[in-house]
């Protein structure tokens, strides 16, 4: 399951390669790696939809409790944005040709996988937030308006971002 939310978070960046109306500020925010989950490494396949386009990434996130590093790269893996983040200091660099969201592709990517209340913590109620977490789904609502939405099912997940009108599908990559 984990392994598919950071997979969705890295499909933002083929966002703006569909469109440019994806905005390229947010309010989503950035979660601590030191609360995030265990240390892990994932490689994921991250399709995105907006409108009848779809384009198909490859994600590699590599999480540890001192920084998290995500690697978003083209089926021929070129690599077209890399993000770290340690808690205090963002960096990423954007190869594409097209401006990205990157640090809204990571705080979704968090949102999918820490934990619970590491989430509530940050997306309190009383700065309009409301976070609803259930086995198979996560909704993030701003002042009662529907901002994200992430089910999983079996392997896959699905994530829509209904502030920016688009899906992300990830799946664990295959091994061939």
């Amino acid at each position: 399951m984990k392994r598919f939310f950071w997979l969705l978070l890295l499909l933002l960046p083929a966002c703006s390669h569909l469109t440019d109306k994806i905005a390229t500020t947010t309010d989503l925010q950035l979660l601590s790696p030191a609360s995030g989950p265990a240390p892990q490494t994932l490689q994921n396949k991250v399709t995105f939809s907006q409108a009848a386009k779809q384009q198909t990434f490859i994600v590699l996130t590599e999480m540890r409790y001192q920084q998290t590093r995500v690697i978003v790269m083209t089926p021929t893996s070129q690599s077209i944005l890399e993000m770290q983040y340690d808690g205090e200091h963002f960096h990423w660099q954007n190869r594409s040709q097209s401006p990205l969201p990157a640090k809204e592709i990571l705080a979704m990517m968090q949102l999918a996988l820490w934990p619970d209340n590491a989430i509530k913590k940050v997306y309190a109620a009383d700065k309009g937030w409301t976070v609803s977490v259930t086995q198979q789904q996560r909704r993030l609502l701003r002042h009662g308006e529907p901002w994200v939405t992430m089910n999983q099912q079996a392997q896959q997940m699905t994530i829509e971002h209904h502030q920016h009108n688009y899906q992300l599908q990830i799946a664990p990559l295959e091994q061939d």
